[in-house]
């Protein structure tokens, strides 16, 4: 089916009032959910957190698998139930909602085995975490639907980039706050109980922010008229990947920007072990991450005014260049501008290539594109952090930097190829 990008029901002239409280409600969700992740943030958090646990760093990059594929699992499977439903949000809030409480059950047990049994506790937090993922992938589809009915297309960008901005800007202060518990000798701070404080407070931020998609005022579908068998849905499923060349190079461009930033498993490792950062630098390492993260609104914005390609282009262009850089960063002064372009680059990648699966077929169709890229990504988010482990085990960090900026690089090739799937129909005339 050709894209439809007109959202009559969608914050239009009659309905402003309802667009901007939908818009609210989205956005307060949004803002707390990179606030709360904050606190236990793969890349920072849960990484010096491992190091206290594990010498391996096949270890720590089986954490990264385990967050980063956890989520495509079983997008596919729910797809078809979701599009079936005449309203999303309260799939949203149930499955979102059982998915943040892991993270009470994460608090609880951490000041119990991260000492006595670091074995058990590994074991333990990469169980919740693929749990949490498991659910949070979920719910995406569902999410997306969603979105894809109370924001319009041309403000997707501002939706995603404000709260991702306003939530750095809270990060930034939290990042220092952080790094004080993480190095208190308190018994309350230090290891594991600082670790045990964060993984609380993502508990209550995940939990109060998400409140506000109940009163979400989302249009009903029509119910479908028959309901299609898995088989059927599959099939169509299967038609979109052998027809659509453009999402095709776009699931590459995906796919292959997931080794591209397969190095980020192990920065904060790699500046633990190899460029003498003390105990708590994950809270500063959360600022710089927060600090970059700031340019999300700035993505937001102009992928509002080009298309969501554009920004695809350019964030890519500065992970691997940030990547070439790592290979010669010898010590943590030169090596938190690699964290910064990274950051930067990440956070408007990851904007755009989640935001542009809405414009690929018609609103109906959200959950299935959704779906589709994740599914398609589950093989590189499970291996790539691995493969780097393995990599960096044998041979050295640097080389994993090397493999990932060629990585970059490949996936920046398919995205020059790509069609922007925005036509000139996503002028919508929003009024609020």
């Amino acid at each position: 089916m050709a894209p439809t990008h007109t959202d009559p029901d969608v914050g239009t002239p009659d309905q402003p009032q309802r667009g901007r409280l939908n818009f609210g409600a989205a956005l307060t969700d949004s803002i707390g959910f990179w606030v709360g992740s904050s606190f236990f943030d793969p890349r920072s958090i849960l990484q010096e957190f491992m190091t206290h646990l594990t010498r391996s760093n096949v270890v720590i990059g089986l954490m990264t698998s385990v967050v980063s594929s956890s989520i495509c699992l079983t997008q596919v499977l729910v797809a078809n139930y979701v599009e079936r439903l005449t309203v999303k949000k309260w799939y949203v809030v149930a499955v979102t909602g059982s998915a943040r409480a892991l993270f009470l059950g994460l608090a609880v047990l951490t000041p119990l085995l991260a000492v006595k049994h670091p074995k058990a506790m590994v074991v333990l937090l990469l169980a919740l975490l693929a749990a949490y993922y498991l659910l949070h992938g979920s719910s995406v589809p569902a999410y997306s639907a969603m979105i894809s009915k109370i924001v319009p297309t041309r403000r997707r960008g501002l939706l995603f980039g404000l709260g991702a901005t306003v939530a750095n800007l809270l990060t930034m202060g939290t990042g220092s706050v952080i790094s004080f518990m993480l190095r208190s000798e308190a018994s309350w701070g230090g290891f594991p109980s600082g670790f045990a404080v964060c993984f609380g407070i993502a508990f209550v931020i995940l939990t109060v922010s998400l409140l506000p998609l109940a009163f979400v005022d989302e249009p009903r579908d029509a119910a479908p008229a028959s309901q299609r068998t898995m088989a059927q849905f599959l099939g169509e499923l299967w038609m979109i990947l052998r027809t659509r060349r453009d999402f095709q190079l776009f699931i590459v461009a995906t796919s292959l920007s997931i080794f591209g930033v397969s190095g980020t498993a192990f920065h904060m490792t790699y500046a633990i072990r190899e460029l003498g950062a003390r105990t708590g630098e994950s809270g500063w390492f959360t600022v710089v991450l927060s600090l970059g993260a700031l340019t999300s609104l700035l993505w937001g914005i102009l992928a509002d005014r080009t298309n969501y390609r554009t920004v695809l282009v350019l964030t890519t262009i500065l992970v691997a260049s940030a990547s070439a850089w790592s290979v010669f960063a010898s010590s943590l002064a030169l090596f938190y501008p690699v964290v910064l372009v990274t950051a930067v680059g990440m956070r408007g990648f990851s904007l755009a290539a989640y935001a542009i699966q809405m414009e690929f077929g018609s609103r109906a169709e959200v959950p299935r594109y959704v779906a589709l890229t994740f599914s398609a990504q589950f093989i590189p988010r499970l291996a790539a952090p691995v493969l780097a482990g393995l990599l960096a085990d044998a041979v050295g960090f640097r080389a994993v930097f090397v493999c990932a900026t060629l990585s970059s690089l490949l996936s920046l090739t398919a995205i020059v190829f790509m069609r922007d799937p925005r036509g000139s129909d996503a002028d919508e005339r929003v009024a609020w």
